[in-house]
């Protein structure tokens, strides 16, 4: 038999275990698998719980029933599963079932929510129309800026350090791998037209211009309260406002920028610039394709595809040339190195020489 004392002290020791990205697990979560286990505990009142298959019955029945979506779920199936391997109630193999049991299943076709060039018109179109606010200007202005990027929403809003020169808009975007997190620069010409022909340069110097009227100096490019970076929920609520003909997220700007750079410019482009480890993740999030990040936005999104070249097998590719230029650079440092050695020997045995000479003199004019 279980005890409630039992299952809420194997929670706490649940929403404390560190997860793959953090050390500490994120309070959504935390509070998620506190919600779950109370309204566990007040739908079967009980102090105590049979163990064994009997109480992994009683979870499954109960998730299963409940309205949470898919996602919600899986999380608690996951939380009661780290449960029941705590508590030893049931083997570790019987408590995976669980999880199994309410494991997401997602859709592998995710190029479908790639937009078509006509939804990208009518969405930018829509964006410039609706213009009449600073805020509209600003949540516009990021929607434009993911898109050509291709970043995610909250890499997007928390872009810093942002330089503006008359070719390229340069700042920096937050990347996190594991628990590693660091910044890395991505720059955007100015020259490229939105799916509407209008040049991103005028869209971003007009945002700037106002933002630089209006509010004060920020670190992020694209500002919300207290000079803080502007929040999900204010872009979520924009393109709700703009009551488009279709559904749009925010990260499906992500998908159509991956689609369409691995169309025109080949999918390992879009690995770079989607920032993916793999090229399979990559295959994920575009559409089937025949074929530095500023030349890449700038091949995308200033005309058509260009035409592939074969190379040809007589000429030495560049990687073949840089791997030349590393090793002559490799061996002319060596050799340096070994001439200036043998030059600071030389002149160390001739002192060393004409000082035992000296030595030798002094010894026989004392003698004499």
């Amino acid at each position: 038999m279980i005890t409630k004392t039992q299952l809420n002290n194997a929670l706490s020791n649940y929403i404390s275990l560190p997860t793959k990205r953090r050390d500490v697990m994120t309070y959504t979560v935390q509070m998620l698998a506190k919600q779950a286990l109370r309204e566990f505990l007040k739908r079967y009142d009980r102090d105590e719980f049979p163990s064994g298959t009997e109480f992994l019955v009683l979870v499954r029945d109960w998730i299963a029933q409940s309205d949470w979506s898919a996602h919600k779920k899986h999380k608690i199936a996951q939380m009661f599963m780290n449960i029941m391997k705590d508590q030893y109630i049931v083997e570790e193999s019987v408590a995976s079932e669980l999880v199994s049991r309410f494991k997401v299943k997602r859709n592998l076709n995710w190029s479908e929510k790639a937009l078509s060039q006509e939804q990208l018109f009518i969405l930018f179109e829509t964006i410039y129309r609706n213009i009449g606010t600073l805020a509209d200007l600003r949540c516009g202005t990021a929607l434009a800026f993911m898109l050509f990027a291709g970043a995610r929403l909250q890499a997007a809003l928390q872009a810093k350090n942002w330089k503006l020169t008359n070719e390229h808009l340069t700042v920096e975007i937050q990347r996190q791998k594991s628990k590693t997190i660091e910044d890395i620069p991505k720059s955007i010409p100015l020259d490229i037209r939105m799916p509407n022909g209008v040049l991103f340069r005028d869209l971003i110097t007009r945002y700037i211009d106002e933002e630089k009227r209006n509010c004060y100096p920020s670190l992020y490019l694209f500002t919300g309260r207290h000079s803080n970076s502007l929040a999900a929920a204010s872009i979520r609520a924009y393109i709700k406002k703009l009551n488009l003909p279709f559904h749009l997220t925010p990260h499906k700007l992500r998908h159509t920028a991956g689609t369409m750079v691995a169309e025109r410019a080949g999918v390992l482009e879009a690995t770079r610039l989607l920032d993916h480890s793999s090229i399979a993740t990559t295959q994920l999030y575009i559409k089937k394709y025949t074929g530095d990040s500023s030349e890449t936005i700038h091949k995308v999104w200033s005309g058509q595809p260009e035409e592939r070249v074969v190379p040809d097998p007589h000429v030495p590719s560049r990687i073949a040339i840089d791997a030349i230029k590393k090793l002559t650079f490799t061996l002319t440092i060596v050799t340096g190195s070994v001439i200036a050695g043998l030059t600071v020997f030389r002149w160390s045995a001739r002192a060393l020489y004409s000082r035992c000479l000296i030595g030798q003199r002094t010894a026989l004019l004392i003698l004499i």
